[in-house]
């Protein structure tokens, strides 16, 4: 069984109000979530990922994450931050890479390491550097917490409804 779900407990997240945790009880690394398709890139810069994450019970291959360039239709090259199979608190992981010749944007999936009874990992605060400059920022909020927070704001200021998305 793997699943993926945002956790609210306290705990596990390092920015209010959730993580991302990836479960995983078999015997193989599941690549489990497309953090983001298709973010532009420039051949020749240089692409850096952050991102904070915390694990228990992986024991049956490694969790991390990978960013693959593409050239629209094509993968031309990838690179696999992995992280230490175990149990570890929150850390910041980051890896840099050249953008190659032809890639013309960026895709990124989350691995979850196994384990037994179930290898567990946490992601939070993933952010996407292009030579420096902060392209990409992901804080998995949960899409119903950020609900939440906007109608409690919408409460305590009085400014009323707030949406998203298309006008018309």
């Amino acid at each position: 069984m793997k699943k993926m779900e945002y956790d609210f407990s306290p705990k596990n997240w390092t920015s209010f109000p959730s993580s991302y945790k990836l479960i995983n009880d078999e015997e193989t690394v599941a690549g489990l979530f497309y953090t983001f398709e298709d973010l532009p890139v420039e051949p020749g810069k240089t692409l850096k990922i952050q991102v904070k994450a915390k694990q228990s019970l992986v024991t049956l291959g490694k969790s991390g994450v990978t960013i693959s360039f593409w050239d629209g239709a094509n993968r031309i090259q990838g690179k696999y931050l992995m992280f230490p199979i175990g149990d570890f608190d929150w850390q910041t992981f980051e890896s840099e890479q050249i953008i190659p010749p032809g890639a013309i944007n960026a895709r990124s999936v989350f691995y979850g390491g196994g384990g037994k009874p179930q290898g567990i990992t946490w992601f939070d605060d993933l952010k996407i550097y292009q030579d420096g400059g902060l392209i990409y920022a992901n804080d998995f909020t949960a899409p119903i917490a950020k609900g939440a927070v906007m109608a409690a704001l919408s409460i305590v200021t009085g400014l009323g409804v707030v949406r998203f998305g298309k006008k018309g």
